[in-house]
């Protein structure tokens, strides 16, 4: 066998296992199947989480009742507050005060006299 037909025959070889490697690749990194793997390891945290928040809620109701009303004033804005509620007024527009000092023109005649020795 000729050398030109056997390095082909590995070309071909070399492509195929490429193109096999590229589409594995490309159904792991797909979109749609890093979002299965997504959802499932949050099912799998969250289903724990809801586990362990039911479990202390039978152990301690009154703890839940009492986290459960605090959210609530939290959301709705109704618990106490040490300052009252008064309509936000409008700032005032003041322009912003120079970074530098703004640089004028001065004739020869208002310009100090330079102390020569």
């Amino acid at each position: 066998m000729p050398a030109t037909e056997e390095i082909e025959q590995r070309v071909d070889a070399n492509r195929l296992r490429l193109a096999e490697s590229l589409s594995s690749l490309s159904g792991t990194v797909a979109p749609q199947s890093v979002t299965e793997q997504l959802s499932a390891a949050a099912n799998g945290y969250g289903g724990e989480l809801g586990r362990q928040a039911i479990t202390a809620a039978k152990r301690n109701p009154a703890a839940l009742v009492l986290a459960g009303a605090g959210l609530a004033l939290l959301f709705t804005g109704t618990g106490s507050s040490s300052r009252p509620r008064t309509a936000a007024k409008p700032a005032a527009a003041v322009p912003p005060k120079p970074l530098l000092p703004v640089l004028t023109r001065v004739s020869p005649r208002q310009m100090p006299p330079l102390n020569r020795r």
